[in-house]
């Protein structure tokens, strides 16, 4: 039977990998840069959410950034384009 750490690590690789099919910034919509596949609510604060794609989105690094500098705007922003996954 695989350990536990195991089966966890190859969730949040599929996770990531899911959400880069996007291939695009969910938030500035540019194509062709490197991007980050992010957590919308907190992995650690809400661990049943980890592994639920309708909690993360793609985001260049740019925005990646800007998501974890202003939280509260991203939240908004989220809630305003994705009404449906903020629950």
């Amino acid at each position: 039977m695989a350990k536990k750490s195991t089966i966890k690590n190859k969730c949040n690789a599929l996770w990531g990998k899911v959400l880069h099919q996007a291939e695009r910034c969910e938030y500035c919509k540019r194509t062709g840069l490197n991007y980050n596949a992010h957590h919308v609510k907190c992995k650690n604060r809400y661990p049943r959410l980890r592994h639920e794609l309708r909690n993360g989105c793609l985001l260049c690094i740019d925005c990646h950034r800007w998501a974890h500098a202003d939280p509260i705007q991203f939240s908004e922003w989220f809630k305003k384009e994705r009404p449906d996954d903020w629950k």
